[in-house]
């Protein structure tokens, strides 16, 4: 017997009467067949009708655990012939998949998920922001915050590269701070909401996934980035792409990338890996021989011509030139501290010790880190993912 709008009111009467639930955060009601239209955690009661099959069930589990824990209980309800309305069991929501339903019809029941939502921490930064708030958060402006928007952004690649997902989750919510306090800021000012942000960049992804969203065909990852790259550049306009749309504020390496990847777009670029290779070679002989000269300039010249070079190298081995040398350097700072210890631990003088007992040290160091790259999975061989930029 379906659950119909009938029953909405005997259901409310139900669970404040027989369970003492206080119903004055408001009430949310979904079809288990329409329940893919919950985008968020709710602040509201949840009520769910017609979870009718095992596999409705596995689909509402799986569904609701990105909104709420998975400890969150769950009042699962019977509606039999007629109005009888009874207390089925209470159900931890991890396992509702495990309930067995033999008559009549099932009626999921949630308080309130416990989760903030985006709207939530919008509201927590407008109050910061408040005659009555933060006084160093009523004090910043756009300019003031740029150093935080990169600094977040490196510390979650950090989080990425250490593998670690509750790094990573708390990372992730420090970059999505900048974005709501950027949009706090605009708001004062008049310019765009936080949510005209979120719909211009879900606007912008529908738009440029006509493969998906429309009629549009792909066949492969390469297909979809030149399709990608189409329109973007039908967005942008002539004027605003090419060479001039890269920001002059990102890190050299990945600048450079960037300029190497849009002139190889327009066919400026080595046709293999072995015209790269060769011009690393030449950027290196003619650093050398800058070198002889003694002459300043000419050296800098050459040493930032041989890193160009290095990093068409990479770009063409589909490594981030930015990223492999930050692991290079994160790899470095380990291995010294390793030396720094073994030095404090003989009284904490280097000028006691050797080059090749310091360089020994560096040795074990780099054993210890193999030793623990065996102990993970091989590093698989697979073709590098294609790239693409908003």
């Amino acid at each position: 017997m379906p659950v119909t709008a009938f029953h909405w009111g005997y259901i409310l009467d139900f669970l404040e009467r027989e369970m003492g639930v206080n119903f004055s955060r408001g009430v949310s009601f979904y079809d288990a067949r329409s329940l893919e239209e919950l985008h968020e955690p709710l602040r509201s009661h949840l009520i769910i009708t017609n979870p009718r099959s095992n596999e409705l069930l596995a689909n509402i589990k799986r569904h609701l655990l990105r909104y709420y824990p998975p400890e969150h209980n769950v009042n699962i309800l019977q509606l039999e012939g007629g109005d009888s309305l009874s207390l089925l069991k209470v159900q931890p929501l991890e396992k509702i998949d495990e309930v067995s339903i033999s008559n009549g019809e099932a009626i999921f029941h949630l308080v309130p998920s416990p989760y903030y939502t985006l709207g939530d921490l919008a509201c927590l930064m407008k109050k910061l922001r408040s005659p009555e708030g933060c006084p160093w958060d009523r004090q910043q402006d756009h300019l003031s915050l740029r150093p935080y928007v990169l600094e977040e952004a490196y510390e979650v690649v950090e989080a990425i590269n250490s593998g670690e997902p509750r790094e990573l989750c708390e990372e992730l919510g420090d970059l999505l701070l900048q974005v709501i306090f950027h949009s706090q800021l605009a708001w004062e000012q008049r310019d765009f909401s936080l949510w005209q942000v979120i719909d211009g960049i879900t606007t912008k992804i529908y738009r440029r996934h006509p493969h998906v969203f429309q009629s549009d065909n792909v066949s492969s990852a390469s297909e979809v980035r030149l399709k990608w790259q189409e329109i973007k550049q039908r967005e942008k306009g002539r004027e605003k792409g090419g060479l001039l749309a890269i920001p002059k504020e990102l890190p050299a390496l990945m600048k450079a990338q960037k300029l190497q990847k849009r002139a190889a777009d327009v066919g400026f670029d080595w046709p293999d890996l072995s015209g790269a290779v060769e011009k690393l070679h030449e950027e290196l002989k003619e650093l050398l021989e800058a070198c002889d000269t003694g002459c300043r300039r000419k050296i800098e010249e050459e040493t930032g011509d041989l890193f160009f070079a290095l990093v068409n190298i990479a770009r063409f081995l589909g490594v981030e030139a930015e990223i492999a040398l930050q692991s290079t350097v994160d790899k470095f700072i380990r291995r010294f501290r390793y030396i720094e210890d073994q030095v404090q631990l003989r009284g904490g003088n280097y000028s006691a010790f050797s080059l090749e007992e310091l360089d020994r040290w560096w040795e074990e160091a780099k054993e210890q880190e193999t030793r623990g790259a065996r102990a993970q999975e091989p590093c698989p061989g697979s073709t590098p993912p294609e790239k693409r930029t908003t």
